[in-house]
């Protein structure tokens, strides 16, 4: 990971380190490679592969790596990179599944299964203002 690159500028040693974490995790729980890729596009559109700690700019109140929102999720929780990866692939605390993802349409696990493309797999599980963002 050392020439990665987020949104074109080289990745802090933080972003390596969110990244790093969540690949390791989806190897962890076998995450089929669309659904890594979908996790990938997820943190960097979402956070540019940043732990935010201050609410989101859109006023939803959204933290941490995925922008989970405070009104489904405690603030605790979100600052957890771990925690918010594990919702994104469809697993929880422990690694017990979880198949609703964000949203309640699923997770990465499951929906790398149904075809769809990576992007709108992202997109299903964040249910983002901004689904365009996911197909770059």
């Amino acid at each position: 990971m050392s020439k990665i690159t987020v949104k074109g500028a080289p990745a802090s040693s933080e972003q390596k380190r969110i990244l790093r974490r969540a690949l390791q995790l989806a190897d962890r729980w076998n995450a089929p490679y669309k659904a890594k890729v979908a996790l990938v596009e997820a943190l960097i559109v979402e956070s540019e592969a940043k732990n935010l700690s201050s609410s989101s700019a859109d006023g939803f109140g959204s933290y941490g790596v995925l922008q989970g929102r405070d009104i489904y999720h405690s603030r605790k929780d979100l600052m957890d990179p771990d925690y918010q990866i594990g919702v994104f692939l469809g697993r929880g605390r422990g690694g017990k599944k979880n198949p609703k993802g964000f949203t309640g349409r699923g997770n990465a696990i499951s929906l790398s299964k149904s075809g769809m493309k990576s992007g709108d797999i992202a997109q299903a599980i964040e249910g983002s203002a901004y689904p365009d963002r996911y197909q770059g």
